[in-house]
């Protein structure tokens, strides 16, 4: 008896879901593309510029301790470049 009360509330959820939004399905496919492709970029990325440097450019202008332009001795230089 319990069984059958799961399974026909797992079922009623999944019809309240669909008639809520019925195009969940398409934009979770979508979604799941895009997050593969994201994944793919970020690894070929860390590929290419290598784990490390790929981890501090994703934390520029963050302001979070260990960013680059959270050291004081980096953004001097920075500024250094810029105005020659």
């Amino acid at each position: 008896m319990i069984f059958i009360k799961v399974a026909f509330s797992a079922v009623s959820a999944k019809v309240i879901q669909h008639l809520n939004n019925p195009r969940y399905v398409k934009n979770h496919e979508k979604l799941e593309k895009i997050l593969e492709r994201q994944t793919h970029k970020k690894l070929k990325r860390d590929e290419i510029l290598g784990k490390d440097t790929a981890d501090q450019l994703e934390g520029i202008g963050v302001g979070e301790e260990g960013s680059i332009l959270n050291n004081s001795v980096d953004a001097q230089r920075l500024r250094d470049k810029l105005l020659e």
